[in-house]
């Protein structure tokens, strides 16, 4: 279809990739698209490839996935084909192994990408976080500085830090710390990522001895405006703390390709199960193990659903304390997947996103209006998303509303109206089972790709949702307080169907033995 379309400039551009599936998917697709799409729907298409708007090319023409006809074979290839970024995800190895429930006994990260190989599903890349990082790397506390003027316009600081027994002078631009915060420090020998040495030299007419670091500086974030101070990160560490091993910068991450049928891949959770099967490691289910939590009583939002999903958990949070800071170990987590951290409730929501592969959304319960239904939009309705986009609503469009009206394009992005901020004490926890095919075609048809919506076209665990929620209300609890009050929920799915076929199937199929006990332990 693309090559048709005659954007060939398109795949020259950082798309080569698409270019070869393009090639791949053409003769089975050629007679069964085009006849379908009229030319006019191109036009917007080349006005953007002109004005190189790549992304945006490659949403439009991702309507081509509702053209009536396409079997789900197809719908699935030209999902693929539209987005092949969409089903990447990057994983700590030791988040892998620590779900796993195993101790690694000398298994590389070679071994671990290759394991993947082994089970069909493949590792784009593998790296080790912060392998070039020597230190000394150390916490040091801010002792006393003296703000200097510069002819050149600028203000330094000439700080006395110390690093837990001796005291080093060393002059710093960031003017964001105080007296006596605690800081990370590089003293002389020290190598920074992207082989940054450090070593005492004279700078503004004072001899630097070492350097007070910023999150980019360490490779953990584009932050460049200020030096972190630890006390922001909720840490309070003993002066001359190794502070590689404090924020963790160092870590071994594999990066994998997850293909549109295995949208289980895209949680920890279902990649340490995948890795189980591949390795032979006992594997136990996170998710089976969440305690629900104990509820306090009080007002609860009520949930009801009219179309466009088959379950929906909601848990009210009450008392929870808005400025409480994200634990370091889930802010290199959410780094490492690719996620900025923004404050303990979004994060919380992420992580479990990632830990469990359900999306999550949170919104502050003092802003809703009566109980939450899930329905169809109804024609001209509005919504302003996170993104501050004000989208006009399709009555195809699944919508997640209370009596006001929407107030989340439903597995997708949240409303503004609705968002939590930084004065929100009532937090209510949504998990929902959404309908794959409905929030794939509408992410597409509001060129609105998320997180959320990559992993619902790809269809979510549907019986994962009350312990995913539950999950999330005990980690707000344990690190921002508050009081649970209680649950609400909505169903209406239809019975899962029991399977069954002979012992020997798989026998029989691929020519050689396999036991009963290796069937049952696979499945």
């Amino acid at each position: 279809l693309i090559c048709d379309a005659g954007i060939g400039p398109l795949l020259r551009r950082g798309h080569d990739e698409l270019g070869t599936r393009a090639g791949a998917l053409r003769p089975a697709l050629h007679d069964r698209f085009l006849p379908s799409i009229e030319t006019d729907a191109f036009r917007p298409v080349h006005m953007m490839i002109a004005e190189q708007r790549w992304r945006e090319a490659l949403l439009t023409l991702s309507v081509a996935y509702d053209v009536p006809g396409l079997s789900r074979g197809q719908r699935e290839q030209l999902l693929e084909l539209l987005d092949p970024l969409a089903g990447k995800v990057i994983y700590s190895s030791e988040h892998l192994v620590e779900s796993a429930h195993v101790v690694r006994r000398g298994e590389t990260l070679q071994d671990i990408a290759d394991a993947y190989v082994r089970i069909g599903i493949e590792p784009e890349t593998t790296e080790v976080i912060g392998a070039d990082l020597v230190g000394p790397i150390v916490v040091g506390k801010v002792l006393e500085f003296v703000e200097e003027p510069q002819s050149n316009g600028k203000t330094i600081r000439w700080c006395q830090v110390d690093v837990g027994g001796t005291v080093h002078g060393i002059v710093c631009g960031a003017r964001n710390f105080f007296v006596n915060d605690k800081v990370v420090v590089s003293l002389p020998g020290a190598v920074l990522p992207g082989g940054f040495a450090i070593a005492a030299r004279k700078t503004y007419e004072h001899t630097s001895d070492g350097m007070i670091c910023s999150a980019k500086e360490l490779a953990m974030g584009d932050d460049h405006s200020g030096i972190i101070r630890l006390e922001e990160l909720g840490l309070d560490p003993d002066l001359g703390t190794d502070a590689i091993e404090l924020l963790q910068l160092r870590d071994e991450v594999v990066e994998l390709n997850v293909l549109p049928d295995s949208g289980y891949v895209m949680s920890i959770r279902g990649a340490a199960r995948e890795l189980s099967h591949a390795t032979g490691w006992q594997f136990h289910d996170r998710a089976m193990q969440v305690p629900e939590p104990t509820a306090a009583g009080g007002p609860v939002t009520g949930v009801s659903i009219a179309h466009g999903a088959d379950h929906i958990v909601l848990r009210t949070l009450v008392g929870f304390d808005p400025h409480a800071v994200t634990p370091m170990w889930m802010r290199r987590r959410l780094q490492m997947a690719g996620t900025r951290a923004i404050s303990l409730a979004v994060d919380i929501t992420n992580y479990v996103m990632y830990e469990l592969g359900q999306p999550l959304h949170a919104f502050d319960r003092t802003k809703l209006n009566g109980d939450i239904v899930v329905r169809f939009a109804k024609s001209g309705e509005t919504l302003e998303t996170l993104d501050h986009v004000k989208r006009t609503l399709r009555d195809t469009d699944v919508l997640i509303a209370d009596a006001r009206g929407p107030i989340a394009l439903a597995g997708t992005m949240g409303g503004l109206d609705t968002e939590i901020d930084d004065d929100s004490t009532e937090i209510v926890i949504e998990a929902a089972h959404f309908d794959a095919r409905l929030i794939g075609r509408q992410s597409r048809s509001h060129q609105l790709i998320s997180e959320a919506s990559k992993r619902f076209e790809r269809d979510v665990d549907a019986d994962i949702q009350i312990a995913a929620s539950a999950r999330a209300i005990n980690l707000l609890m344990e690190f921002g307080g508050g009081v649970y009050n209680g649950v609400a929920r909505d169903e209406c799915r239809k019975p899962i169907p029991t399977i069954a076929f002979p012992a020997d199937a798989a026998t029989k199929l691929v020519g050689y033995e396999i036991g009963v006990d290796a069937v049952t332990a696979s499945l």
